[in-house]
């Protein structure tokens, strides 16, 4: 009982220091965190860069227990907040706007712009160079300021307007075939055209006819296709004769010639995948579930997504070797030439088990997915029941480097380029690209005394690190795989979200203080002049001048001045004469009156500071009193506290997590329930701790 509360302990003190740890790391991945307010506390809502408005808020509901809400009160609150998210992006998208206006010179170019007025609202819906139909329709309902109810009503409509206006610019395809037929209840008709992609003439199809559900889309796409496949293999070549007569006049043809064949593992038995010159990759994987009785349109879906990659990589290979072939028959008669160097992009130590381990090496050129294919056959794992699955993970492992040492490379020029610029100073000594930079660390316990870090860097998916991290550590065929992924991202996420609120009070707080030394600084300026004790305005032949007096000057050199200056100023500007006796009754005057005014100035300043004195005397001495009579407030408290809680019992000792303890006291007058909570809430310790201690305090006292 008692190795629980000190496990439960420790997994808190070690992500309490992990968070403190996280907090002091670089750049975080959030775009912008808004507080939300959830019983009665604030909640950090954030979102990520890359991540959608819809997804950050069903990420923020699943973390604070909405999803356990009725179904149609989760839709409202994923809206608020999906509300709450896009407002902020306006926010922060107009911040932006303002602060670089130069980085519209560097988005990509408008392929096409369409003027919308919808309920009041005008906007242009347009689509950039490279952007996919779905991003930009998106983007322009995010601008409009839309309920999500309304959006949702749009994004169909949207999606058809764009893709028909894409069609008009695009030029007219020659259709193949057409057929019929009924979905859901509502007629449809599927279109085939020449060079066109059966899933996403199924898509197409679906939308014209309203259908846009994401779990009906998932059922339906795959028959579709299938269908069109189908229909598409029923269909004549082109080049082939239409009548009957000429059919039967044709020789037999030959056999279809194989280009490659790839040996796979389904259900545990051997297959072989062979691609037939003349076929696309859809169609040798459709043809290929079909021979092996794979007709569930989920099933299928599920293949599809595993075989075209392979499929797709498998050809690339093939078409890359007979260019090969080519280029060596078209040269054979040239003199032999040594042949390029492959550049090693990627090498990845792979853990085996039984304490084996080999490295991935990946080279520049080379298929991913087919080196994956050939280091798994090499290693003993070609005929193994997880292939396909480690093919996929461990592909992906590569793309991420790959996409880490691209990412690397353009800084490098960016640094190269400034490096070189006129305005910039000569390198001193070369430098190394900077690498991967590391912002959260999270130590998880994984039982039976075991546990792992969770290593985040900058720039990667979170999800994928996570699922990458867990079927590292052996958990990646666990029944709570999905559970497990949702509650390590969100940590991930309450990390950097806690790591962008660390940065922006550093960044007040540097702020404030260079605020606070500008004001310094001017004070100090201020200061540095000094002030006059006397400021008197002085008449001369109807022309009014000021005069300054400063402490220590001598009155009758600063009258003396004053007159023979100002009258030389009168006499050049109207052209009046003075005499002797003239400029020495103006400085008797104004000896007298500075003498005058300057005593009366030092006893106002003497009598001041005699009063501010005494102020801070008597200030002095009301803090002393409170003091005094706080401190004896504070032991009378404590004496009557302690007599209260009677005698100390004995004294629990609780491992931190750190190397250290705490020590929970116990009073022969306490009330466990109430020193098991008091004690939580002082160390920061999580709720879930308390009926542990209650269990350890109960049964110190059983034992007495």
């Amino acid at each position: 009982m008692w190795k629980q509360v000190r496990r439960t302990l420790l997994l808190g003190a070690i992500l309490a220091a992990a968070a403190a740890n996280a907090q002091n790391r670089g750049t975080s991945d959030v775009l912008f965190t808004t507080s939300i307010n959830v019983d009665g506390s604030m909640k950090d809502l954030s979102l990520m860069h890359g991540e959608s408005v819809e997804d950050a808020a069903r990420s923020f509901a699943r973390s604070n227990g909405f999803l356990s809400l009725p179904d149609e009160r989760v839709r409202q609150v994923i809206d608020q907040l999906s509300g709450i998210l896009k407002d902020k992006m306006e926010e922060f998208n107009a911040q932006n706007a303002a602060e670089q206006p130069q980085t519209r010179s560097t988005q990509p170019s408008v392929q096409i712009a369409i003027p919308l007025t919808i309920d009041n609202y005008s906007g242009e819906l347009t689509k950039l160079e490279g952007e996919t139909v779905d991003a930009a329709v998106e983007r322009f309902l995010y601008a409009t300021g839309f309920s999500m109810e309304t959006m949702r009503n749009l994004y169909p409509q949207l999606i058809n307007l764009l893709n028909q206006k894409l069609s008009e610019l695009q030029p007219a395809r020659k259709e193949l075939f057409s057929f019929d037929l009924t979905i859901d209840g509502r007629p449809a008709t599927v279109r085939h055209f020449e060079g066109g992609n059966p899933v996403e003439e199924a898509i197409a199809t679906l939308r014209s006819i309203d259908i846009s559900e994401g779990e009906m889309m998932d059922r339906l796409v795959p028959q579709l296709a299938n269908k069109i496949t189908q229909q598409l293999n029923q269909v004549p070549p082109l080049s082939q004769p239409a009548t009957m007569t000429e059919a039967q006049n044709q020789p037999a043809k030959s056999p279809l010639k194989e280009l490659f064949s790839i040996p796979l593992t389904i259900n545990n038995q051997a297959v072989v995948l062979v691609h037939l010159e003349g076929a696309t990759t859809r169609e040798t994987a459709m043809q290929f579930l079909s021979d092996n009785r794979i007709t569930d349109s989920e099933v299928m879906g599920s293949y599809l997504t595993q075989l075209l990659p392979i499929l797709d990589a498998r050809m690339s290979e093939y078409l890359r070797d007979e260019a090969a072939a080519a280029n060596a028959a078209a040269v054979e008669e040239a003199p032999p030439q040594a042949a390029p160097a492959r550049k090693l992009l990627v090498t990845i130590p792979i853990n085996l088990g039984d304490n084996r381990s080999v490295n991935l090496e990946y080279y520049e050129g080379d298929s991913i997915e087919r080196t994956v294919e050939l280091f798994l056959a090499n290693v003993g794992l070609g005929n193994d029941s997880l292939f396909n699955d480690n093919v996929v993970q461990l592909s992906g492992l590569v793309r991420q480097r790959l996409a880490a040492m691209h990412e690397q490379e353009q800084q490098q020029e960016s640094t190269n380029e400034a490096a070189t610029s006129p305005d910039s100073a000569p390198p001193l000594a070369p430098q190394a690209p900077p690498s991967r930079k590391l912002l959260v660390t999270l130590p998880i316990n994984l039982g039976d005394n075991r546990s792992a870090n969770l290593e985040y860097y900058e720039g990667d998916s979170i999800e994928r690190t996570v699922e990458l991290f867990l079927a590292n550590v052996g958990l990646g065929n666990d029944s709570l795989f999905n559970d497990n992924i949702v509650q390590l991202s969100g940590l991930v996420r309450q990390r950097l979200a806690a790591m962008h609120e660390h940065e922006k009070q550093q960044q007040d707080q540097l702020t404030r203080e260079q605020e606070e030394l500008q004001r310094q600084q001017q004070g100090n300026a201020q200061a540095s002049r000094p002030k006059p004790l006397l400021s008197l305005p002085v008449t001369l032949s109807n022309q009014v001048f000021t005069l300054e007096y400063f402490e220590g000057q001598e009155p009758a050199y600063v009258a003396n001045t004053f007159c023979v200056e100002k009258h030389e100023i009168v006499r050049a500007k109207f052209g009046m004469q003075f005499t002797g006796d003239q400029l020495l009754e103006c400085k008797n005057v104004l000896v007298d009156t500075i003498t005058s005014l300057a005593a009366q100035k030092r006893q106002q300043q003497r009598q001041l500071q005699q009063e501010q004195q005494e102020q801070q005397q008597r200030e002095q001495e009301r803090q002393t009193q409170e003091r005094a009579r706080a401190q004896q407030e504070e032991q009378e408290r404590a004496r009557a506290t302690a007599a209260a809680r009677g005698d100390v019992l004995f004294t629990l000792d609780i491992d931190d997590g750190e190397g250290g303890s705490l020590q929970l006291a116990f009073h022969r007058n306490d009330n466990v329930q109430d020193a098991a909570t008091a004690f939580c809430q002082i160390h920061n310790l999580d709720k879930s701790n308390v009926p542990l201690l209650v269990n350890a305090i109960q049964a110190n006292l059983a034992q007495r």
